[in-house]
């Protein structure tokens, strides 16, 4: 797997990756300060060494040729087409050999002593990932973009139940060993706030954040507000949907559930006095019946597939007992609803099958009837899928 490292085959040390793409302007000044901080941040983290690599994204201006003259006090790499700020990084990343990897911009708004802050936390409290918090009091970073990581920071906090302040900052410290869980990772701008997502998301990685200074950058910004600020979003929700999906899928079923909770007692009360479903009812009948088949649905295919990413991530989510539980009540009642269909329908299926009509018989009970029917059908199926599930589970935990 691509990151995959030997921890004992790691030097004691840090690898500060620039991705760099038409950084001309400032490409001299970050490789400057990045050597010139070498042996503080060495002595300050108790580093073996540090080592810089810069990562020329297929520049199309002189940022390769300003680049090269530093080599080989710098490792030097290039895509020879522009592939993005994530694949940059991932390069830089696959031909570090330290125990720890970096990164920060090329346009100089990050400072390289800082390194010894997030290097110092990571060891503290053996994080996986620690950035540098932007959005202190004495940060410049433009307040539109403030405002973006505010509300991005909000929603992932939401829905991770973990508190963050910047889901996209450009200056980290990753233990190595840690990038194959990390990846895969994106190769564009929402390589950050993908990173900060799988992290807070994932059970076993852990992060911290650094109140860091940052500057007004040198040249102009490749960030679109816009464009870039949707595929934010985007990695965002994809992240919770891939470790959380029992948190969409279960929404979406308590609202139908609530719907049919609103509907379901005056139809039920007006059957139970009158025995007659009048006609301006029916609709209301069919609506009931939708809304509880349609929220089991998902909330079925929400326990399900929060059980299948357990597995594939190889973890146990915080309500695996619960959901076991649930699975294990489901099967009787749904045997209970088949059974019941069946016997509500024996009487109109014989007149049917006899007389070829069915007179004696209201048609409200016959559909009650295919609903527990289609109900105990739906629940026996997906039983009998989470007993696949766990099949595949306890085989695959006694083979390794």
């Amino acid at each position: 797997m691509r990151g995959a490292a030997n921890p004992s085959s790691l030097e004691r040390g840090l690898s500060i990756i620039i991705p760099a793409y038409n950084e001309e302007e400032a490409i001299d000044l970050i490789v400057q300060r990045c050597l010139a901080a070498r042996d503080v941040i060495a002595k300050e983290a108790d580093l073996d060494a540090v080592r810089v690599v810069v990562v020329d994204d297929g520049s199309r201006d002189r940022t390769y040729e300003r680049a090269k003259q530093y080599v080989p006090e710098i490792t030097l790499l290039r895509h020879e087409r522009n592939k993005g700020y994530g694949a940059a990084i991932k390069y830089g990343f696959r031909e570090s050999s330290t125990e720890l990897v970096g990164f920060l911009d090329a346009d100089g708004t990050c400072d390289p002593l800082f390194f010894s802050r997030l290097c110092h936390e990571q060891k503290q409290g053996d994080y996986d990932v620690v950035l540098g918090n932007r959005m202190g009091a004495q940060s410049e970073i433009p307040a539109i973009r403030r405002l973006g990581n505010r509300i991005f920071a909000t929603l992932l906090g939401v829905l991770s139940h973990t508190r963050i302040q910047d889901t996209a900052s450009g200056m980290r410290v990753i233990k190595k060993e840690s990038l194959q869980r990390l990846y895969p990772l994106p190769d564009g701008l929402h390589f950050t706030p993908a990173m900060s997502s799988r992290v807070l998301f994932h059970p076993e990685l852990t992060l911290s954040e650094v109140e860091m200074p940052y500057a007004e950058r040198i040249g102009e910004s490749k960030l679109s507000v816009m464009k870039d600020g949707v595929r934010f979003l985007r990695v965002i929700l994809e992240m919770a949907l891939i470790y959380r999906p029992l948190l969409f899928f279960g929404a979406a079923s308590l609202i139908l559930f609530l719907a049919c909770l609103i509907y379901a007692p005056g139809l039920i009360i007006g059957l139970w006095k009158s025995r007659y479903l009048a006609a301006d009812r029916i609709f209301r009948f069919l609506g009931v019946i939708t809304f509880f088949v349609g929220g089991l649905t998902l909330l079925t295919a929400g326990l399900l597939t929060q059980k299948l990413v357990a597995h594939l991530h190889d973890y146990r989510h915080k309500n695996t007992k619960i959901i076991d539980a649930f699975f294990r009540w489901l099967s009787p009642i749904g045997a209970i609803s088949l059974l019941l269909g069946v016997g509500i329908n024996i009487a109109p299926l014989r007149e049917y099958l006899l007389s070829g009509e069915i007179t004696h018989h209201p048609w409200t009970f016959i559909a009650a009837g295919a609903f527990l029917v289609l109900t105990g059908i739906q629940i026996l199926a997906i039983s009998a899928l989470n007993f696949v599930i766990d099949l595949v589970t306890r085989h695959r935990s006694e083979t390794e």
